[in-house]
């Protein structure tokens, strides 16, 4: 009877025994399903995040890209009206309807004798029309104006793109 009592005791304890581990096995169990679910909602979350924040840059790029072309068609139309005025007064140069004039410069005349001679005036301009310049000179002139007013055409769209970049 008496090893009976002691089975008992051995089947109760080894019943409690039981019962820890499987109470164990089942609070960690739960824990772990606890933080699993913290942990998927938080990426839920930042995939959310994530999703509105490439959206955003997305938009930031079409919005760029909107005024970088506004800003290059500007100038492109600069670009072709200056070209076109070039060309008129290109024309107007070959035809001798524009020319240039140096209103300092001394004109040369031819006295009888045939040689050169300078007038000098007394100073300043004394009401003489001065020398025009050649058509050559003339265009190589105005080529060169025409190239500085491209370049700075050129230099205005890119502080426009540079400023519009950093809207």
């Amino acid at each position: 009877m008496y090893q009976l009592v002691i089975l008992k005791w051995l089947g109760v304890i080894g019943l409690i025994v039981a019962v820890g581990f499987w109470q164990r096995h089942d609070g960690a169990l739960s824990e772990r399903v606890v933080w699993e679910t913290r942990l998927a909602e938080e990426n839920a979350n930042n995939a959310k995040a994530i999703l509105a924040a490439e959206e955003a840059a997305r938009q930031k790029i079409t919005e760029s890209e909107t005024r970088q072309a506004v800003i290059s068609k500007d100038y492109q139309r600069k670009l072709a009206n200056a070209r076109t005025k070039y060309k008129s007064v290109d024309d107007a140069v070959a035809s001798g309807t524009f020319q240039l004039r140096d209103s300092g410069a001394t004109a040369v005349c031819s006295n009888s004798s045939g040689s050169p001679e300078t007038s000098t005036g007394t100073g300043g301009n004394n009401g003489s029309k001065g020398a025009d310049l050649s058509p050559g000179l003339t265009r190589f002139l105005w080529f060169q104006a025409t190239s500085a007013d491209d370049i700075v055409e050129q230099l205005t769209a890119c502080q426009a793109i540079v400023e519009a970049d950093r809207k």
